[in-house]
C-alpha cells in the first residue's frame, strides 16, 4: 500500500466530505506530519486536511494515511484480524458481520491497513463516562472502540470501501450503548 493510493481510493468515499484531520503512516503505521516531522496523537495540530496531504511532495515515502480520532471529533471501531482473505469480505468472521450490521446504516466501513480487519468510522456525541463502564480495547474479540474525548487516537484509513455513507453527525447513542454493552 502506498500513501497516495489512499487518497486516490478516499477521493471517491463519503470521508472525503467530512473536513477530517490527517497525517501520514509509515511501514509500521507510525504518524507523520507533511514537514516530515513525527505527528503527535495528543496534538490535533500536527494533523491536517485532505489538501495538505496531497500537496506534499512526498507521498512516495508514505505507507498510507491516518485520521486523528480527536481533531476530527469522530468515533471509530476497529476489528483486527477478522477476516481469513485479504480484503474479502466474504471471509469476515460472525463478530465482524455483526459489527457490520450494527453500523451499516449509518458508519463508513472499510477494510483496515493490513487487510484483515474492519474499520468503522462515525460521527456521534460522546457517551459520557463510557471507560469507567466499557472496555476501550475488548482483547479477546480484537475490538476497540475510540471516542474523541479521550486521549489522543488516530486510526489509519485505506479507502478500500465497504459501506460508504456520510459521517454526518446524528446522534445514535442507543446503538452505540447497545454495541457497547455487547461486546
Amino acid at each position: 500500500m502506498a500513501a497516495i493510493d489512499c487518497l486516490t481510493r478516499i477521493a471517491n468515499t463519503k470521508l472525503i466530505d467530512s473536513d477530517l484531520q490527517y497525517c501520514f503512516l509509515d511501514a509500521n503505521k507510525l504518524p507523520f506530519q507533511a514537514n516530515g516531522q513525527p505527528a503527535r496523537s495528543n496534538d490535533n495540530s500536527t494533523f491536517v486536511s485532505y489538501e495538505a496531504l496531497l500537496a506534499c511532495n512526498k507521498l512516495d515515502e508514505y505507507a498510507g494515511i491516518a485520521v486523528s480520532v480527536q481533531a476530527s471529533c469522530l468515533c471509530a471501531v476497529d476489528i483486527d484480524h477478522c477476516l481469513t482473505k485479504e480484503n474479502d469480505i466474504s471471509t469476515a468472521s460472525e463478530l465482524a458481520k455483526e459489527v457490520i450490521s450494527t453500523f451499516d446504516s449509518f458508519g463508513y466501513v472499510e477494510f483496515s491497513f493490513s487487510g484483515f480487519g474492519i474499520r468503522i468510522l462515525f460521527k456521534q456525541p460522546c457517551i459520557s463516562n463510557y471507560k469507567q463502564f466499557y472496555y476501550l480495547k475488548n482483547s479477546k474479540l480484537g475490538l476497540e472502540y475510540y471516542q474523541f474525548d479521550q486521549p489522543g487516537r488516530y486510526v489509519s484509513v485505506t479507502g478500500n470501501c465497504i459501506v460508504n455513507n456520510s459521517l454526518d453527525s446524528i446522534n445514535h447513542v442507543n446503538v452505540i450503548h447497545d454495541f457497547l454493552e455487547k461486546y
